[in-house]
């Protein structure tokens, strides 16, 4: 049965075996042959893909087992198989233990076998991609749910605060420009609960609600604005926030300007990130910005550019009114 769609790498050190695979199997398969085990290599980094790699044993070089090795490290879900005219009992082993072959093949082969070796290999890596496919889809819907639940959380805060809905939609957005979402696995997901996600809630209200109690001391909106951002950029991870935060006064007019690396950490929405005080803290200043500068007039006009934070806020002594120049 011809099956072409499979790509197989076959590596060897003499041209005549190459040929002799290539004109072997080159009907049933796409074939490509290498000599060496870095010829392979650098086919795989510039961007080449395959599904099965077969690999002669004995090389100058990189023998077989070397070659499956790094490629194992390297680009995993290709299927391995090894061929010998050898009864290398050693290699072999460090084949099976170290690289994950899926079998090995002996010189001079046998082409049934050959062709069988390779469809099975195939088969067990469209099982490892679906397999692959539904883990992320759960994953994605897991991660949905608790999102969901969060932005819920929020917006009951932001109603009994009296903060308007423009400020959540503002918030939402900001945190989705600074969140550093990482790749997670089903099983992380497994460990958030409804009771931690009840408890990270109400410490993000705690927070805002001590924050709030600061800021009361200056009466200015502008000004418990200008403390709200002042505290952000020192929560940055490692203190990186204060470096990026400068003013000058000039012609009446203050003017902060702010070049934020490594933006304020994770969201709380991000559920593989860091959820300690932290965290919890720089959102609810980001909140409390917001919040205070959307009824003067300002709003929170941020934008990624290489993961960094940039802006300049303008304030008038005497309009009292709060804009954002990007």
């Amino acid at each position: 049965m011809s099956t072409p769609q499979i790509r197989v790498a076959f590596v060897d050190d003499e041209p005549r075996t190459l040929r002799a695979f290539q004109w072997e199997f080159g009907e049933h398969f796409h074939i490509k042959t290498f000599l060496e085990g870095r010829e392979l290599l650098t086919a795989l980094d510039a961007g080449e893909q395959f599904d099965v790699l077969i690999s002669d044993q004995r090389m100058p070089g990189m023998t077989g087992d070397e070659v499956l090795k790094e490629v194992s490290k390297r680009y995993p879900p290709i299927r391995r198989l090894v061929m010998t005219a050898y009864a290398d009992v050693g290699p072999l082993q460090i084949c099976v233990n170290e690289a994950g072959i899926d079998g090995y093949l002996e010189k001079p082969w046998d082409p049934d076998e050959v062709r069988d070796f390779i469809v099975r290999a195939h088969g067990r890596l469209l099982q490892a991609r679906s397999r692959e496919l539904r883990r992320i889809a759960a994953g994605n819907d897991r991660w949905s749910s608790i999102q969901k639940s969060r932005i819920s959380g929020v917006a009951q805060m932001c109603e009994a605060l009296g903060f308007n809905s423009t400020v959540q939609t503002s918030f939402y957005q900001a945190l989705e420009l600074s969140a550093f979402f990482r790749p997670f696995d089903w099983s992380d997901l497994l460990l958030i609960d409804s009771s931690s996600e009840q408890e990270l809630i109400l410490d993000f209200l705690s927070s805002i609600e001590s924050l709030m109690l600061l800021g009361s001391e200056f009466n200015d909106p502008c000004r418990r604005a200008l403390f709200y951002w002042w505290m952000l950029l020192k929560a940055c991870p490692e203190g990186q926030g204060s470096s990026f935060f400068k003013q000058c006064h000039a012609n009446g007019t203050i003017s902060l300007s702010f070049d934020a690396g490594a933006p304020f950490g994770d969201s709380i929405f991000d559920p593989c990130g860091d959820r300690d005080l932290k965290t919890i803290r720089r959102n609810a200043l980001l909140l409390l910005v917001i919040q205070e500068l959307q009824p003067l007039g300002g709003s929170l006009l941020l934008v990624p550019d290489n993961a960094r934070f940039k802006g300049d806020l303008l304030m008038g002594p005497e309009s009292g009114k709060a804009t954002w120049a990007m």
